[in-house]
């Protein structure tokens, strides 16, 4: 089972991170000008790779937690956050927006190699490459809606940037900028998450959420009042549009976290058919409007984003609550 949940996170993870990489190559075939695009540099490929990173973690986390091994999982998480914790203050201010790319990647790749190598501990005998798709099947049936809600949100941000870089070439910087804002943050949302799953009950789910507001709550205190965007880019016109930005930022960072430990929960009692669905929904809507919403600005887009947050949010809360566990 461990080696076919291993090639699940092959054949799910790859076409992500391919769908991630391309989103230059979407956006030139969309009109965006090639200056636009390019200003992109080599963050839509850091972040495939943290796809790529995150298919294969999370294949790992899902085998630990059937082993009874939380203990490894909420390393991981820990090690991942601290990992963001520490790159992104020394790798944004040199590098702006490629730095966050890295720091992200990084605590991937952190948690990926904790939860792997810890399962691999706890395991006799050699893994094998021989593939059993029947196995892989059985697997997919929870492992597939997991994946394809991040699959469904990477791809929306995708068109979300587009969008943005119709705007114009500040509107799509200062979009990025924003999208690496939340990102960062929501490592904190994920490491709280994978803490929860080993024990889903009504009193842990409240202390999970609990402590994803409050911790979420510092982090945007932070954002807001050091000044954080400037660390990005010496652009003041940038700069101004990210500020303007903040309020929207903290509530879809809020709303983000709180509905990704809900996720985890509902991942943890194996229904992660309803999470996917909540999220096919409000994504695919925001899909949608987001070209009409771009026609108000980029603050029609973020308050876009932040509806259909706060709409995944209230649907995964619904969800867990049918599930019997709230």
């Amino acid at each position: 089972a461990v080696r076919d949940g291993r090639w699940l996170a092959v054949f799910v993870g790859v076409p992500g991170a391919l769908a991630v990489a391309s989103t230059p190559l979407i956006a030139r075939a969309s009109g965006v000008p090639s200056a636009t695009v390019e200003q992109l540099g080599p963050f839509p490929l850091l972040m495939a790779v943290g796809v790529l990173f995150n298919g294969f973690g999370s294949a790992a986390t899902s085998c630990l937690v059937a082993l009874r091994q939380s203990r490894v999982v909420l390393h991981a998480g820990l090690a991942g956050a601290a990992c963001t914790v520490i790159l992104s203050p020394l790798l944004v201010r040199p590098l702006g927006l490629n730095g966050a790319g890295v720091a992200l990647c990084a605590a991937q790749l952190v948690g990926c190699l904790i939860t792997v190598s810890g399962l691999r501990k706890r395991l006799r005998g050699r893994l094998g490459f021989r593939v059993h798709f029947g196995q892989i099947w059985e697997l997919a049936k929870v492992g597939v809606p997991m994946a394809g809600t991040v699959l469904v949100k990477f791809a929306v941000l995708g068109v979300l940037a587009i969008a943005a870089a119709w705007v114009s070439e500040t509107a799509a910087a200062a979009h990025n900028i924003a999208t690496a804002l939340v990102s960062l943050a929501f490592t904190a949302a994920v490491a709280i998450g994978q803490a929860i799953v080993p024990q889903v009950d009504k009193r842990t789910m409240t202390a999970g959420l609990a402590s994803t507001a409050v911790t979420l709550s510092v982090i945007c205190a932070v954002i807001v009042l050091g000044d954080v965007p400037r660390l990005f880019t010496d652009d003041p016109a940038v700069v101004d549009v990210v500020t303007g930005l903040l309020g929207l930022i903290v509530l879809v960072v809020l709303a983000d976290g709180l509905q990704a430990v809900l996720g985890f929960g509902l991942a943890g009692r194996k229904r992660t058919t309803p999470s996917f669905a909540v999220f096919a929904v409000c994504y695919g809507v925001l899909a949608i409007v987001a070209v009409p919403a771009a026609a108000h600005g980029l603050t029609g887009l973020w308050v876009a984003l932040a509806l259909a947050n706060l709409a995944v949010a209230a649907g995964q809360a619904v969800a867990f609550r049918k599930a019997g566990n709230l």
